[in-house]
C-alpha cells in the first residue's frame, strides 16, 4: 500500500476531480461548437447555424467539409451607480472575433481575440469576469452564474488554440528565474551579471541559451540596501544582461529579508490577481530577522506563488527550523484562496517556490566536507544534508522537488574569496566559539500540481560574487499554459462515455484531529458550485475507494 499523507492526499484529489470535471465540459463546448444541442440550462445559446440545416448535414446529402459558423451568445450586466447596464456579447468562433452590444440598442462595438488583453476572475463574486481590451478601460461583467463565466473563457482560450495550430509553439508557456542571495548585510558588488545569466556551478546555462526570461523573482536575507537602490540595481542589470527594461509587478520587505518581481513588459496585462504577505518567526515569532515574504499572482489561468524566507540558523535547531516552516505556511493566510482556508497553502496554486536561506547544515566534519567538494563528490555530501533527511523522513516539503546539486556548498566563504579553501566554519560569537560547516544553505525547491508542466532548466551557484559569506544561487524554469480545459488542435475528446471514473486503489490517511468519530475527505473544484463530500452530490463522477486505512 502507497502511503499517501494528508496534503500530497488532497492535492491529487483536486487535481483528479478537475479533470474530470474538464473532461464534462468539453463534452458539452463540443456539443455548442458543432451546433449539436445543448443540455436544458445551457449556459450560453448557440446562433442558428449559418449554410445548413441544424444537423449541419447538407440537403445534397454530401458532408460539409468547412466548418459552419457559430456563435455563443452570453448576457451580462455591469455595476454603476444607480443601476448597471446589460450586455449581449456574442463570441464567434469561427472569425475569432467579440462582439458587445448593450441591451436595447442597436450599435454594436466587435474586437479580435487579440484585442482582448485581460480576463479577471474575481475572487469573490463567482459570476464576476473582468475584462480589458485594448484602448479600453477595464469593466466588470456579472454572468448568469459561475459556469457562464467559466465558459466565455474556454471559448476564448479555443479561439486562441485555433489561432496558433500548425504553429508548434505553447504561447501560454512561461520561463521563470528564481533567485536567492543572503547578501551578508554587506553591499552588492559592482557586476551581479553572472547571477541572472546562471553562471557559476552546478548545472548551468550556455550562454548561447541564456534567453530573457519572462518571469524573475529575486530573494535576498540580511539586505541592508534600500528597496530602491536595490530595485534600480536589479534593473539595470537586467538591461545590461538582455537588453531589455523589465517592469516591477511586486515587492515585499521584512527587516532584511526582501521579494521582488520583475516581468517583461509585454505580460504586464497577463497578470492578475496580485497579493503579498510577511510572517515572522524571529524570537517569540515577533522579530522579523527570520521569517519569510511571499508574493502570489495568476498568469494567465496559471496560479504561481514565491516565496522567499530565512530560517533559523545554527547546526543543531534543525526541528526549529521544521517549525519556522510550517509557521511561514501557517501565517500567509492573506495569499490563501477565499474557498480553500482549509487546505493547507501547498494545494492552493499551480506552482509554489519556497526559497532563500533554509539554514539546514550538513551533518559532517568541516574537512570532510572540504575534501568531498575538492573531488566534486558532492552526492556524499548532499547524502547528510539535513533538509534531505527530514523531506525522506516527511517532516517537511512534502510533495516539493529540488533539481540535482552539483555544485559545492554556497555557506560559509571568506568574504572576497572563492576556492574551496576558502570555507571559513570557525565564528567568534560573545556565547564563545562557534562551529558552522560548510553547508548547502541556499535552496530553490518547488512543488506544482500533479499533471501540470514544469522543467527545471538549471540550478547552481555563482562564484564570482563574494561580498557575502554566502554564494547566491539560481534556479531557471519553464512552465506550461493551463488550457482553460479546452484541448488543443488535434486532439480529441475522448471515449465519449457519459461518466467519469476516478478510482483510488488506496489510500492512508492520518487523523491528526481530536475528535476520532467523524471523518471524511472533502474534495472542492472551481468547476462546482459548492463543496463536494465523498463525491455523493456529483451523480456524474463516480469515485470509488477500494481500499482505505485510518490510522489515529
Amino acid at each position: 500500500m502507497t502511503e499517501v499523507t494528508h496534503s500530497s492526499m488532497l492535492q491529487w484529489l483536486l487535481y483528479l476531480l478537475s479533470l474530470s470535471q474538464s473532461f464534462q465540459m468539453l463534452r458539452e463546448l463540443s456539443a455548442g461548437i458543432t451546433g449539436q444541442s445543448r443540455p436544458a440550462g445551457s449556459l450560453g445559446q448557440v446562433a442558428p447555424l449559418v449554410g445548413g440545416p441544424p444537423n449541419n448535414t447538407p440537403s445534397n446529402g454530401e458532408q460539409e467539409d468547412e466548418e459552419e459558423e457559430v456563435e455563443v451568445m452570453f448576457e451580462t450586466k455591469t455595476e454603476g451607480l444607480g443601476h448597471g447596464r446589460k450586455y449581449n456579447i456574442a463570441v464567434n468562433l469561427a472569425e475569432g472575433k467579440l462582439t458587445f452590444k448593450k441591451h436595447g440598442e442597436s450599435n454594436s462595438s466587435s474586437y479580435s481575440h487579440q484585442q482582448v488583453l485581460q480576463l479577471i476572475k474575481s475572487r469573490s463574486k463567482e459570476q464576476r469576469l473582468g475584462i480589458l481590451l485594448a484602448g479600453q478601460n477595464r469593466k466588470d461583467h456579472n454572468f448568469i452564474n459561475m459556469q457562464a463565466r467559466e465558459q466565455f473563457c474556454q471559448l476564448i482560450q479555443l479561439i486562441r488554440n485555433r489561432m496558433k495550430a500548425g504553429t508548434g509553439m505553447d504561447q501560454d508557456s512561461v520561463s521563470i528565474f528564481v533567485g536567492t542571495w543572503n547578501m551578508g548585510d554587506a553591499s552588492p558588488p559592482g557586476d551581479i551579471s553572472s547571477w541572472f545569466r546562471s553562471a557559476g556551478k552546478g548545472k548551468t546555462l550556455p550562454h548561447a541559451l541564456a534567453q530573457p526570461h519572462d518571469i524573475y523573482a529575486i530573494g535576498t536575507q540580511e539586505c541592508n540596501v534600500s528597496e530602491k537602490e536595490w530595485l534600480s540595481k536589479i534593473r539595470g542589470t537586467l538591461k545590461m544582461v538582455h537588453d531589455m527594461d523589465y517592469e516591477k509587478l511586486a515587492s515585499q520587505t521584512l527587516w532584511g529579508i526582501r521579494l521582488v518581481i520583475f516581468v517583461k513588459p509585454e505580460h504586464i496585462n497577463k497578470i492578475t490577481h496580485v497579493q503579498g504577505s510577511q510572517v515572522r518567526t524571529g524570537i517569540g515569532n515577533a522579530l522579523g530577522n527570520k521569517g519569510g515574504v511571499g508574493i502570489t499572482f495568476f498568469y494567465g489561468s496559471v496560479s504561481m506563488c514565491f516565496i522567499n524566507c530565512h530560517l533559523t540558523s545554527g547546526n543543531e535547531k534543525c526541528s526549529r527550523r521544521n517549525q519556522n516552516y510550517y509557521d511561514i505556511l501557517k501565517g500567509m493566510g492573506a495569499l490563501k484562496q477565499r474557498k480553500l482556508n482549509q487546505f493547507f497553502l501547498t494545494n492552493q496554486f499551480h506552482h509554489l517556490f519556497f526559497f532563500g536561506d533554509l539554514n539546514y547544515r550538513v551533518d559532517l566534519g568541516a574537512t570532510e566536507i572540504v575534501e568531498f567538494a575538492k573531488r566534486e563528490n558532492h552526492g556524499s555530501i548532499f547524502k547528510e544534508d539535513q533538509l534531505r533527511k527530514q523531506m525522506e523522513q516527511k517532516k517537511i516539503f512534502v510533495g516539493f522537488d529540488e533539481a540535482p546539486i552539483l555544485f559545492p556548498p554556497t555557506y560559509r566563504f571568506a568574504r572576497g574569496r572563492r576556492s574551496l579553501d576558502d570555507y571559513v566554519w570557525v565564528k567568534q560569537k560573545r556565547a564563545g566559539i562557534r562551529l558552522n560547516v560548510p553547508s548547502y544553505c541556499d535552496r530553490v525547491l518547488w512543488c506544482s500540481y500533479p499533471g501540470t508542466i514544469i522543467a527545471n532548466s538549471s540550478y547552481g551557484a555563482c562564484t564570482d560574487i563574494m561580498t557575502s559569506d554566502h554564494s547566491p544561487l539560481f534556479a531557471s524554469f519553464q512552465v506550461g499554459g493551463v488550457k482553460q480545459f479546452v484541448p488543443e488542435p488535434g486532439r480529441g475528446l475522448g471515449s465519449g462515455e457519459n461518466q467519469t471514473f476516478i478510482i483510488v486503489d488506496s489510500l492512508k490517511a492520518k487523523i491528526q484531529t481530536s475528535s476520532k468519530t467523524s471523518f471524511f475527505v472533502e474534495i472542492y473544484s472551481n468547476c462546482f458550485e459548492g463543496t463536494y463530500y465523498n463525491c455523493t452530490n456529483a451523480p456524474w463522477v463516480k469515485v470509488v475507494l477500494l481500499g482505505i486505512d485510518i490510522e489515529f
